[in-house]
This record gives structure tokens, sequence and C-alpha cells, in this order.
């Protein structure tokens, strides 16, 4: 069973609240098995389960940005996300700091700049998340 990032931040997640499986999708109004689909990519993010888990869970400041960075990119276009990859492999291999401000700039401009600058999340961190390597 593979899940995905937003899984493992929900098992994270139960585990810090002595929860099962059963007991959030209890709270988030579905059945477990939808709530394992969604966790291992099976079933898309549902929207509205962003606010839910926000407002059912005390998150810590690290997990807020955890969940911030991993809900954001549910929520890109396509053609956002191209747009994200390109710029960040671009930024991946090139050193340049012409090439580096600019594209910071244009992450930005898909993200939101609070996302794209958030301080202990960095461009690796972002490749990661889009598995661009």
């Amino acid at each position: 069973m593979l899940l995905t990032d937003f899984g493992k931040f929900c098992r994270k997640l139960r585990i810090e609240n002595n929860e099962l499986l059963k007991d959030m999708a209890l709270k988030l109004e579905v059945t477990p098995s939808y709530l394992s689909a969604v966790e291992r990519g099976k079933r898309n993010l549902p929207k509205e389960w962003k606010d839910k888990l926000l407002s059912l869970y005390k998150l810590s400041p690290n997990q807020l940005k955890e969940f911030s960075s991993i809900t954001i990119l549910t929520e890109l276009t396509e053609k956002e996300k191209n747009a994200l990859r390109e710029a960040l492999h671009v930024l991946w291999i090139a050193d340049n700091s012409d090439y580096r401000s600019g594209l910071w700039a244009v992450i930005a401009a898909i993200l939101g700049e609070p996302v794209a600058y958030h301080d202990g999340f960095n461009l690796r961190d972002w490749l990661d998340l889009i598995r661009l390597e």
C-alpha cells in the first residue's frame, strides 16, 4: 500500500491523536474505505477536507506548513503544475542568480508569496513534493 504525501500526513496526524482510520473517517463524514482511497491516491482529495481538517485538529506550525504545502499542489491546474515543474527544474540545475530570482517570482505567482517563500521550506522540499527527479 503506497501512501500519498497527504496519506502520510493523515497517518501521522492519527497516530499523534491516538486515532484509527475509522475515527478520522467518522470526523470527515466518509467511510474508512473512502478515506483510505484518498490517502493512497485512488481518489482525489476533496477540496472541503482542507478546511475540515484544519477545524478538527489543532495543527502545530510545522504541521500547518506541511499540510499547506501538500494541499496547495492539489489545487493547481495542470498548466500551473507544469509551469511549477519547469521553474523548479531550472532552479535545480541552474545556479545563476538572475534565473533564480526570476523563477522564484514565477513560483510565488503560482503558489502565492507566503507559500513560496515560507521559512524552512526550500527547493528540495518542493522537488520532493512534485516528484520532479
